[in-house]
């Protein structure tokens, strides 16, 4: 459940940006931030510690709001310091705002690659939320993230 709640409060926070207040012309955030934290591997059970910077970029205009995630980085196995990872993640968010039937647009890709002869995990997600007029959700298309894909 917990993995769900950072989609839950995105996809709350940009609804209510677009219903709260309306958009600014041209609003742009572009920065880098440094990021850590522990994956699982799945084909292993290992614990992955992966230092990443993290590109966030925001753009909203009159009509539309786009968000990016991009991350890049490196990991070391915590039990096998000598496995080492190349991780990269790139998540997208979209939006079009205004009068008439919305569709909100979600992915995320991520990979952790293996150095050497260790396994190569890769996950691809999409989610597209659907709305009429009236802003109530009339449909969902999800394709899953999970299983994660494992070529060795």
């Amino acid at each position: 459940m917990r993995r769900y709640a950072f989609m839950t409060a995105l996809v709350a926070a940009m609804v209510l940006a677009f219903t709260v207040r309306p958009a600014v012309a041209g609003s742009v955030v572009n920065t880098k931030v440094p990021v850590n934290f522990v994956l699982p591997d799945p084909a292993t059970g290992e614990l992955v510690q992966v230092d990443a910077n993290l590109h966030i970029q925001l753009l909203i205009n009159n009509s539309s709001a786009q968000l990016q995630l991009k991350a890049n980085g490196s990991g070391v196995g915590l039990g096998s310091p000598s496995l080492d990872y190349i991780f990269q993640s790139d998540f997208k968010s979209s939006i079009k705002v205004g009068p008439g039937a919305q569709t909100l647009s979600l992915s995320l890709k991520a990979q952790l690659i293996s150095k050497g002869s260790g396994d190569n995990i890769s996950i691809d997600g999409k989610l597209r939320l659907h709305f009429d007029a009236n802003g109530n959700l009339v449909g969902v298309q999800f394709d899953p993230l999970f299983p994660p894909k494992i070529t060795g």
